[in-house]
């Protein structure tokens, strides 16, 4: 089967979107279809954040979604109309693009990541498309995808919490595809050579209580409430150390409130990390934390059990379908900072507690597979073909 991904962010800054149709990807290709992705890039940057292993056509498109984070809180309204039109200039090139490799028909099936205004477009030239949400529709979205989800050349999925709210709240039919987990992240943990090499990479003192987070530095990550928090905790705990793989923009800010709370020599900010990197950063550590405001369904975490490291994290969204509270990690209320400041304190204390979660952790992510998960996408694609 030819299948074409379309990513907008692949080519920008990686998230959990990206990460899903990578693995996702390489797990169609191992079980021989060939797969080709269409990804947006910044107007003058010639280097994708990732290694592809893909054929790749690249995009280049403004991307304006930076003055939706520096400015979106001031100006109301603003968010929205920037979203908006973004995601208009790269739809419109994708379309003009996929027109001159003969309309899609060089590909079975298009694989779109939450750009319904482009899964529209096509289906109107007759293309098959599968659309997937990594989390819930923005809200000038819903119209449309109401409009064209019943179509028989559209297939809607999705994982997580996003999926208990477009079946049950607005009534489509929707398919659950989860994410999976790479083999060689199980095996991290089992190294101890590996994890005291990689604390002294990050220079971590011996004897230190590290803390790792992954995720893009950007609005609602919630990674100012993690370093209130650790501020909080290092009080009783000097021992502790936050590991932060990700970029984005909001670092200057999180670099600055860690020296004003008098954390900066507790906090190290790692910066983008490529996939060997994050698992590397898993070994160093003792515990993951995410603190988001929200969350579909999270890789991150999931990657994280799979390594072998309790999770904390706030008690919203798909969090609470991951987490099972005391048994592979702890939820927290959102924006509690005493309360995260207590569990780590907790875990930092008492290893037998850590040993028993991490097995937790390590059960419940043991069912995710991606090729698993590349089955599950080849019948929706073959449901597609037999229309």
């Amino acid at each position: 089967m030819r299948i074409l991904f379309v990513n907008r962010m692949m080519g920008i800054a990686w998230g959990g979107g990206e990460n899903y149709d990578y693995n996702l990807a390489k797990a169609l290709a191992s079980r021989g279809h060939d797969v080709t992705f269409l990804i947006g890039n910044r107007s003058g940057c010639r280097r994708c954040p990732m290694r592809m292993d893909f054929p790749t056509i690249a995009i280049e498109t403004p991307y304006l979604r930076r003055f939706m984070y520096q400015w979106g809180g001031r100006v109301p309204l603003l968010p929205g109309a920037i979203a908006q039109f973004d995601l208009r200039l790269f739809c419109q090139a994708a379309m003009e693009r996929i027109g001159r490799l003969g309309g899609g028909g060089a590909f079975d099936v298009v694989q779109i990541l939450g750009l319904p205004t482009l899964a529209s477009a096509l289906i109107r030239t007759g293309r098959r498309v599968a659309l997937r949400f990594p989390g819930p529709p923005a809200w000038f979205q819903r119209p449309l995808l109401k409009r064209i989800a019943a179509g028989p050349r559209l297939a809607l999925f999705s994982h997580g919490d996003t999926v208990r709210l477009l079946s049950s709240k607005w009534g489509l039919a929707v398919r659950e595809v989860p994410p999976g987990v790479s083999a060689d992240l199980r095996q991290i943990r089992n190294g101890p050579l590996l994890r005291e090499q990689m604390r002294q990479a990050w220079r971590v003192p011996a004897g230190s209580f590290v803390v790792a987070t992954v995720g893009r530095l950007v609005p609602g990550k919630g990674h100012e409430f993690l370093i209130r928090g650790l501020a909080e905790a290092a009080v009783a705990m000097p021992s502790a150390r936050l590991l932060v793989a990700g970029d984005g923009p909001l670092r200057g800010r999180l670099e600055r409130l860690a020296d004003r709370l008098g954390v900066s020599p507790l906090v190290r900010f790692a910066g983008h990390l490529d996939r060997e990197g994050v698992a590397g950063a898993l070994a160093a550590a003792d515990v993951f934390c995410l603190c988001s405001d929200y969350e579909n369904y999270s890789n991150a975490v999931l990657e994280a059990m799979a390594s072998g490291l309790p999770v904390v994290a706030t008690a919203v969204g798909g969090f609470r379908l991951q987490i099972q509270d005391g048994e592979n990690g702890f939820l927290i209320p959102s924006g509690d900072t005493a309360a995260l400041a207590r569990v780590l304190t907790r875990l930092a204390a008492d290893p037998t507690l850590r040993r028993r979660l991490s097995d937790g952790a390590r059960d419940f992510s043991r069912p995710f597979s991606w090729i698993q998960s590349a089955r599950q996408a080849e019948s929706i694609y073959e449901e597609l073909l037999a229309h």
